[in-house]
Order: C-alpha cells, then sequence, then structure tokens
C-alpha cells in the first residue's frame, strides 16, 4: 500500500493540533495549581493575623488598639485577594462550575471576620465592664474563624486531589500521543527519505526500486519518460533523452512563433570541472549526471522554451519570458538547484556540482547560431570569475575595460 505525503503531513498536521491543545489545557491547570496555592498561602496568613491580633494583651490598650486595626484591615484585605484570585481559576469556574459554592464560602468567611474583628475591637475597648463576656465572645469568633479556614483549606485538597487527577490524564493523554505519533510517523519518514534519495541517487535503477510514496512515483515516472518532443532519434541526445543540437534548431524553429510579444533568454550551461570528473570516475556514473542535470533542467521548462544537449557538458536552455529579468531568474533558478542537489557515487561519498552560464537576451537581428556563439564567450567570463555563477553581456564587457 502506497503512502500519500500530503495526506501524511496533513495528519501530522491534525495531531499536532490535537496536541499542542492538551498542552494547552495542562497550561492552564499547571496555572490552576499556581493558584490553589497562592490561596493556601493566603488562608494561613490570615491564621497568622488572627493569632496576632488575639495575642495583643490589654497592657497597653492604646498600642493594642493601633495595632487590631492594621491587622484587621490587613485580614479584610487578604479576603478580598481571594476573589481575585479566583477569577484565574479556569478549572474551578468552567469544568467544575464552582464560581456559586467558593463565592458562598468567601461571604462566610468575611462574615465571620467581621464579627470577629468587631468582637476584638469590644475586647481591646478602654471600658473594663463585662471583660469575661467580652473576651469569651473574641474566642468564640475567633474559633468560628478559624473553623471556617480550616474547612476551606480542606475543601481546596479535596478539590486539588480532582484537579491532579484531571491533570494525571492530560498528561498521560499527551504522552501517549506523543509517542504514537513518533514511532508510527518514524516509519513513514523513513519510506519518504528513501523515496527522495531515490530521486538523486543517480546509481540506483528506479525501475528495481520500489517507491512507496504517490508523489515521488509521479516525479520518478517524469524522470523516466522522454522529454524530447521530437520523435525522430536523430534530434534526440542519446545520453540525456533531451534535445540535441538538431533538434533544439527543430524545436526553437517549431515555438519561435508562439513566444508573442516576450522576450527570449538564452543562456549556455557547462559542467564546472567535468573532464577531472570524468577522468576519476566511469563513464556509468558521469552519463548519470549529465542525465541528472539535464532533468533538473526539464523541470524548469514551459510550453515556449527549448532545452538542449549542444556539447559533451554544455546545455542550452531558451527561455520566453514576459521579462528579461524573469528569465535570468530562471536560469538561476537551474544553476542553484545544481549546486544544491547531491550526487551519489556508487559506494562512495556524495559530490556537490556546479555548473556556469553565459546568459544574453537573444536580438531579433541576431540568428541562433550568433547567440549561441556570444553566449559561450560570455560562459567564458563566468568560468574565469570563479564557476558557479552565470555572467552576463555587461560582466563581459567589463573585462574588456
Amino acid at each position: 500500500m502506497k503512502l500519500s505525503i500530503k495526506k501524511v503531513l496533513n495528519n501530522l498536521t491534525l495531531l499536532f493540533t490535537i496536541l499542542t491543545i492538551l498542552l494547552g489545557l495542562i497550561a492552564f491547570s499547571a496555572v490552576s495549581e499556581y493558584t490553589s496555592f497562592e490561596k493556601i498561602t493566603n488562608l494561613q496568613n490570615q491564621k497568622k493575623l488572627i493569632n496576632i491580633v488575639s495575642t495583643l494583651g490589654r497592657e497597653d490598650l492604646e498600642l493594642s488598639s493601633i495595632q487590631y486595626r492594621g491587622k484587621s484591615t490587613t485580614l479584610h484585605n487578604e479576603i478580598a485577594k481571594l476573589h481575585k484570585l479566583f477569577s484565574y481559576d479556569v478549572q474551578g469556574r468552567f469544568i467544575y462550575n464552582q464560581t456559586q459554592s467558593y463565592n458562598n464560602e468567601l461571604d462566610d468567611l468575611k462574615a465571620y471576620a467581621t464579627l470577629y474583628t468587631d468582637s476584638v475591637g469590644e475586647w481591646y475597648d478602654e471600658s473594663e465592664e463585662n471583660l469575661d463576656a467580652r473576651e469569651k465572645a473574641m474566642i468564640s469568633a475567633q474559633v468560628r474563624l478559624i473553623n471556617q479556614i480550616d474547612a476551606m483549606i480542606e475543601q481546596n485538597i479535596a478539590y486539588e486531589h480532582d484537579k491532579f487527577i484531571l491533570q494525571e490524564i492530560l498528561i498521560y493523554l499527551a504522552f501517549i500521543l506523543s509517542l504514537g505519533m513518533a514511532l508510527w510517523y518514524a516509519r513513514r519518514f523513513s519510506f519518504i527519505y528513501k523515496d527522495i534519495q531515490s530521486l538523486y541517487a543517480v546509481d540506483l535503477d528506479l525501475s528495481t526500486y520500489e517507491i512507496a510514496t504517490y508523489e515521488v512515483e509521479a516525479i520518478a515516472k517524469r524522470m523516466n519518460r522522454k522529454v524530447a518532443t521530437s520523435e525522430n532519434p536523430a534530434m534526440i541526445d542519446p545520453v540525456t533523452q533531451i534535445n540535441n543540437y538538431k533538434g533544439m534548431i527543430h524545436a526553437y524553429g517549431s515555438k519561435k512563433n508562439t513566444k508573442d510579444a516576450n522576450f527570449t533568454g538564452l543562456c549556455v550551461f557547462e559542467v564546472d570541472h567535468f573532464k577531472e570528473l570524468d577522468k576519476r570516475y566511469p563513464k556509468e556514473f558521469t552519463q548519470s549526471v549529465l542525465k541528472k542535470i539535464a532533468f533538473m533542467m526539464t523541470l524548469h521548462e514551459q510550453p515556449s522554451d527549448v532545452i538542449a544537449r549542444i556539447d559533451y557538458c554544455q546545455f542550452i536552455v531558451i527561455l520566453s519570458r514576459p521579462s528579461k529579468e524573469l528569465a535570468l531568474k530562471d536560469c538561476e533558478t537551474i544553476r542553484k538547484s545544481v549546486e544544491e542537489t547531491g550526487f551519489k557515487v556508487p559506494r562512495a561519498e556524495t559530490l556537490s556540482l556546479s555548473v556556469s552560464g553565459g546568459y544574453i537576451v537573444k536580438p531579433n537581428n541576431k540568428t541562433l547560431d550568433e547567440a549561441i556563439a556570444q553566449a559561450r564567450e560570455i560562459l567564458l567570463t563566468a568560468q574565469e570569475s570563479g564557476r558557479n555563477r552565470i555572467a552576463q553581456l555587461r560582466d563581459h564587457a567589463e573585462k574588456f575595460r
């Protein structure tokens, strides 16, 4: 069963989206954990304030009253903070729907805190009447307030347990999904990588290699098809299966009238240091290189274009484009595609090759042979300037200044 690269990537995108959502939920859960921590810290601080207020003593009533008022204000401020903290508790508000119960708890806490601070205020009053009753009222209010705080802490522990269960489920789901994706797609990406490798492995016979993906199979079929438009063997280069010189003349003549008002860009390419390559490696390999380069050029061919092999390691590309710049840009794309392609030597390293080019815009008053001759002169300029580049007429002119 063949794979579709598009389908594989679409499924991967979907799974990454699901994984991102799971991780987002885990992040929200972590924020809720922080909120819960802040809530417990707040309630513990309230208990400390209550303990401080209750032990101020009546020895210095003026000082005790000042401290009591300050601590009482702080106590009520801490309770007010709990209202704001709950706004960050996404799970509590939207998953467990605790808004009403939480507000009820805070209302009770606020009521007990008010009762307590009022009773403490009476206890630290300068009057000496009913001290025992006032002390008992303060202690009773203190106990009820502490009990309410402890109940809220206990309730929070149970709530945290529920949140942890949900967080645990989300973490397990995210882990299982990521592990499954790693195992599932490792094999599929291996198939895709091998298929892509097969396209530029010049020592591999595509007729015997079993391609696993639809897209690479379509490219391989195009690579193996005859790209020449003529069926006359005399016009086809036997190595690259593209036009030879005769085929180029014939194709250019038949397509000349389809160019309309377009500019005709002409570029003669030559494989850099090909003579050294031909001496070092077997003929089968160097011919495979020429065939591969010819195929890469045909990938950029449009219906009105002509591509041919005109010498042992020279190719000509005749492009019809709406602008001079666009024709030159396509020639540069061809040069870069050769530069970025690895040519694997049988049982050896992968070579990086390059091509140099001589580019001109063909004038209407010049024949095709005259334009090719001029492009070949400009090609020499590109080779003398360091190779792996395309020289233009202006570069050639600067050389003689």
